[in-house]
């Protein structure tokens, strides 16, 4: 994942009523997860000032932001497993649970584990896998020399998903 950190460089530009040279010492070198898409980054250091006043500071610091942050990190996956069925999420729950590192988990023993889970038919299990690729959810890649066999691998820690799914 490209990570890159924010520097303002507009010199009188306020932003929930501070000056950048103090948002500037506050927010240079932590990594955001949206390069190059600055309503989000917006939006972030709004929740950071949000987050601020709920500690009753009229300073944004450092921790506001990564408090922000974290949650902006998952925002992503918390609003698109909700939108899944309970299938689907039981299904991506338990991709999750069989995910090893980095190498992830082939399409062939991901459907044998969900078939002795549930009962599911192959075309069932492929849709919503491509439905979760689709998703940016998993990333589903061919593996080279070894025919059609696919790997799924999560785009996000397995007991983040896990736990979001509700396994």
């Amino acid at each position: 994942m490209l990570i890159s950190y924010l520097v303002l460089n507009i010199p009188d530009f306020e932003l929930l009523s501070l000056p950048v040279s103090q948002i500037r010492s506050v927010i240079e070198g932590i990594p955001l997860i949206f390069p190059g898409q600055c309503d989000k980054v917006l939006h972030l250091l709004k929740q950071a000032g949000v987050n601020s006043e709920r500690s009753t500071r009229l300073v944004i610091e450092r921790q506001d932001i990564e408090a922000a942050y974290e949650v902006a990190q998952y925002a992503h996956l918390d609003n698109t497993v909700r939108t899944l069925k309970k299938e689907e999420r039981r299904l991506l729950g338990l991709i999750a649970g069989m995910e090893q590192a980095a190498t992830g988990v082939s399409m062939s023993e991901a459907y044998d584990a969900a078939r002795a889970s549930a009962r599911i038919g192959y075309s069932t299990f492929y849709k919503s896998v491509k439905k979760f690729d689709e998703m940016r959810l998993v990333d589903v890649n061919f593996l080279h020399g070894r025919g059609r066999t696919r790997m799924i691998t999560l785009r996000y820690e397995a007991e983040r998903v896990r736990a979001v799914c509700g396994c």
